[in-house]
């Protein structure tokens, strides 16, 4: 050796790590898995459809997630889920479509509230009493062709002040965390996906959701 330092290719370097991490971290217990699979089953989420027409093709039903914040029926939704949508009608649990009786957006906030008569047909999930940085989340978000799509990740970053704080996430960024809903391990509510820059997820809490409900009802 003439003393000078060698320094392996990057990708041998990553390909190092990831040997190191296979050897010393656990995976998740099948119990654990079957679990989250039950939580995810059982919690309370909405399907809001709507009719979109794009630029170069025939008008197509399209569909997002949201989640029932009043037994009465008062569903929240990402905005950009339902812009420029018409005809939008909100699935119960028994399929029937139900066409809303107000919808109000909060463009500054980057959600909307969507008012049925549902006569308690639809759940309010518990909401979580207190998010912590680095707390493991799942995110429920719609794909293109219809169907749901499930990403998890954690709270990266706390933002704002009370009444009006938000969320950061570092769920992956795809079709299905541009909208949608989060929960935590136990099935309570997180935050629902504000209408934002693609390249972050950002959540209102319930709390700031509650907020900007008072403020309309005012």
């Amino acid at each position: 050796m003439d003393g000078r330092r060698c320094r392996l290719p990057s990708g041998i370097v990553w390909l190092l790590m990831v040997m190191v991490w296979s050897l010393t971290s656990e995976p998740p217990s099948a119990a654990a898995a079957e679990a989250l699979k039950a939580v995810i089953r059982n919690t309370p989420r909405v399907t809001i459809v709507g009719k979109y027409t794009p630029k170069d093709g025939p008008v197509r039903e399209v569909s997002t997630v949201g989640v029932n914040l009043r037994a009465e029926g008062l569903i929240v939704v990402t905005l950009g889920a339902i812009e420029g949508l018409k005809e939008v009608q909100v699935v119960a649990p028994d399929g029937e479509r139900l066409k809303p009786t107000a919808i109000v957006q909060f463009p500054q906030s980057g959600i909307a509230a969507i008012a049925v008569d549902a006569k308690e047909k639809f759940k309010v999930p518990a909401t979580a009493q207190e998010v912590l940085a680095g707390e493991t989340i799942w995110l429920l978000g719609p794909t293109f062709d219809g169907e749901k799509t499930v990403v998890t990740g954690i709270i990266s970053r706390l933002g704002g002040k009370p009444p009006e704080e938000w969320l950061l996430t570092d769920a992956a960024i795809c079709s299905g965390t541009t909208q949608g809903v989060a929960f935590n391990l136990e099935g309570e509510l997180v935050g629902v996906v504000a209408s934002g820059p693609v390249q972050v997820t950002r959540l209102l809490p319930p709390t700031t959701i509650e907020h900007l409900l008072r403020k309309w009802g005012e």
